[in-house]
């Protein structure tokens, strides 16, 4: 479990965590690094992505994390800085076993294992997406980059990079409208997670892009516009965290649309838990874990 500055490891038989110090590098502030990340690879390796500490991982032998060097090539010199402070969102391993990894302001960069670290990742034209906070690899072996203002399609084996601009289209789109957890469903079709424009489908095939509309009071009250996190559980049920105080509960199969909020009490816009994470409890496969950050 990510917290500001550490993360936390639960011990079941004594149902107690230890917490772990992110690594803050030299000569560096002592303040609390935001964890945006977690992702454990085929070989079992955890990586964090932060906020101002780049991107790290779990050394097994030291128990403790390291921070990765990310290098970013500036005015023809290779420069970690700009990268490391950079926060980064997106972490992905592909099919052929290559490491993504996203820097909101240093674009696409892979893991280079022999020289243990992160280098850019080479798109055709020398294209570098920014401002992404999504990598995707669909059944096709595709992979897309969505964020702040983009969704873009690649295909590393023809170099086609398209950008999708079709949200653009959409009545409510927002100046900033970021795109974000992404699933492909049995069709082809992408399903993923937009603030503000809620939950969306595109389909590459046809490309249509579409918002998931959700009816009734539910629809009436905005709920679904802002999901800030989503879980597909093992029936194929989406468990949506929204970042205003609840859980949208989404049945693709079936289409009705529940809403489950956190705390019916809780009127004041400030005070409202923002779901950050949801997952599947190991110990009890019928019930989720879910992390705000209010409510723990």
């Amino acid at each position: 479990i990510g917290t500001p500055g550490h993360m936390s490891i639960l011990d079941r038989r004594s149902n107690s965590f230890t917490n772990y110090q992110i690594a803050r590098g030299p000569n560096q502030p002592q303040r609390d690094i935001n964890i945006f990340r977690s992702y454990l690879d085929s070989k079992n390796n955890l990586w964090i992505g932060t906020q101002g500490r780049g991107v790290q991982k779990w050394n097994k032998e030291h128990n403790s994390f390291e921070i990765v060097p990310i290098q970013l090539r500036v005015d023809e010199t290779d420069s970690l800085t700009a990268a490391q402070n950079s926060a980064v969102l997106a972490m992905t391993e592909l099919k052929n076993g290559n490491f993504l990894i996203a820097s909101f302001n240093g674009g696409i960069h892979f893991y280079n294992e022999n020289l243990k670290q992160f280098e850019q990742y080479t798109l055709a034209g020398n294209e570098q997406p920014l401002s992404v906070a999504e990598i995707f690899e669909d059944r096709g072996s595709n992979i897309w980059f969505t964020g702040l203002n983009k969704i873009i399609q690649y295909n590393p084996i023809t170099f086609k990079y398209v950008e999708i601009n079709k949200w653009k289209e959409i009545e409510n789109s927002a100046a900033e409208t970021y795109f974000w957890h992404i699933d492909e469903l049995d069709d082809g079709t992408l399903f993923f997670n937009s603030i503000p424009l809620g939950m969306c489908k595109y389909s590459p095939s046809t490309g249509d892009f579409k918002q998931v509309v959700i009816e009734g009071d539910l629809g009436e009250r905005g709920v679904g516009k802002f999901p800030a996190s989503k879980f597909k559980d093992k029936f194929g049920v989406y468990w949506v965290g929204l970042a205003d105080n609840g859980i949208l509960k989404f049945d693709p199969a079936r289409k009705p649309f529940r809403f489950y909020s956190l705390n019916d009490n809780q009127v004041n816009q400030n005070e409202l838990a923002f779901v950050r994470s949801i997952k599947a409890n190991y110990d009890r496969k019928d019930e989720l874990l879910v992390a705000t950050n209010k409510n723990g």
